[in-house]
């Protein structure tokens, strides 16, 4: 099957955050899909996949941060955290990543930062997931 923005439910996937707002913006999965020409499904496959990869693993890196409470580890991985998420169209987990990119005392990089931060990865993971399974055969 090969699938189509419009049939894609962004809607479903809105969070209760303060914009409350879809997880995914869909222009940016449009965008992804005008760059990919007539290959376009398999380039969204496969950016999806190297996304969920790619951002599991700089989570687990902030985790780490977080645990030694060094600002130094969670700015590097939310820096690249942030300018994927925004690729992606996971324009709240950027702006996450953008506020965490600024912490420079240790004392401040709370758990609750850390929980906001793994439930949003975990929706835009959910969503991306979705949109992944409606652009696959």
């Amino acid at each position: 099957m090969t699938g189509n923005p419009s049939q894609f439910p962004f809607e479903k996937h809105v969070h209760g955050g303060c914009a409350n707002a879809p997880v995914l913006r869909e222009s940016s999965i449009l965008e992804l899909l005008t760059l990919g020409g007539e290959g376009a499904s398999e380039l969204l496959i496969e950016l999806v996949d190297l996304y969920i990869e790619d951002s599991t693993v700089r989570l687990a890196e902030v985790q780490g941060g977080f645990q030694e409470k060094d600002t130094e580890i969670v700015s590097r991985a939310v820096h690249a955290l942030k300018s994927s998420s925004a690729n992606m169209g996971a324009m709240e987990l950027s702006q996450i990543c953008a506020d965490l990119e600024g912490i420079e005392n240790g004392d401040e990089l709370t758990s609750e930062l850390l929980t906001k931060l793994e439930g949003m990865h975990a929706e835009v993971e959910i969503a991306l997931r979705e949109l992944r399974a409606s652009y696959s055969a």
